[in-house]
Formats: structure tokens, C-alpha cells, sequence
């Protein structure tokens, strides 16, 4: 079973900027990854 994750100002602002910024639109999984990245739960 998958853990809920909490996120803050900053976490919400990065997924938005990926977002507006992608050439192409984003799966979830795609998202989950990037913030996995960015949190370096990677």
C-alpha cells in the first residue's frame, strides 16, 4: 500500500512550474518522478 505524501507551498510550486514549462503534457507518473527527484526519494 503507497504512503500519502504531504506537500508544502514549495512542492505544489514545483509540480505547477513542471507543468506550465513541459512541451507536452505530463502523465502522473511522470510527476510523481520528477518530485521523487527533486525530494531525492529517487
Amino acid at each position: 500500500m503507497a504512503t500519502a505524501i504531504k506537500l508544502n507551498d514549495d512542492d505544489v510550486a514545483y509540480l505547477l512550474t513542471l507543468l506550465r514549462n513541459s512541451p507536452q503534457p505530463l502523465t502522473t507518473q511522470q510527476l510523481i518522478d520528477a518530485f521523487r527527484v527533486k525530494s531525492g526519494r529517487a
